[in-house]
């Protein structure tokens, strides 16, 4: 950045053309480089514009994403409930394997009970479902996803209660 101010000390007695001229130059560099500087500003202003409303169509996704699966785990413990209260009406003493079977579905209808519950602290929460069934549609996954979102948390959870019972 260029002075404000600039004060030529050299006698100004016409014989030197570079004088008054230099000083206009200067002038002229730091009106260019003030104008630079507010295109610049100008610049950001979009672009933090831009930003903000790619992030608010995010959110807006994810809030939808989210009810999707408020309403996907809703129907499902519904669904289990009944399936649990089919055993319970049927017959006042259970086989073995109606035993066994309700026993599952009542650690199944607590799990997702659990998940339903409470809101999803992790972004992975969000696409639970896409993953565990690309899981088990492919030999090889690959997750990548940002720091904190859940892959080493949230994931061997999701793969022991629903991939592996």
């Amino acid at each position: 950045m260029l002075p404000t101010y600039l004060i030529d000390f050299s006698a100004d007695d016409g014989d030197n053309p570079t004088g008054n001229s230099h000083a206009v130059a200067l002038q002229q560099q730091q009106q260019r480089e003030e104008e630079q500087v507010k295109k610049n500003i100008d610049e950001r202003k979009k672009q933090i514009k831009t930003i903000k409303a790619e992030e608010e169509k995010c959110i807006a996704t994810h809030k939808q994403q989210y009810r999707s699966d408020k309403a996907y785990y809703k129907e499902k413990i519904e669904a289990i409930a009944k399936e649990m209260s089919s055993y319970k009406s049927n017959s006042t003493s259970m086989s073995e394997e109606d035993e066994t079977r309700f026993r599952f579905l009542w650690r199944s209808f607590e799990r997702e009970k659990s998940q339903y519950v409470s809101e999803p602290l992790l972004p992975f929460f969000a696409d639970k479902r896409q993953v565990l069934q690309k899981i088990l549609d492919n030999d090889v996954l690959i997750v990548s996803a940002a720091t904190g979102a859940g892959k080493s948390s949230q994931l061997p959870q999701y793969l022991l209660d629903d991939v592996f019972d």
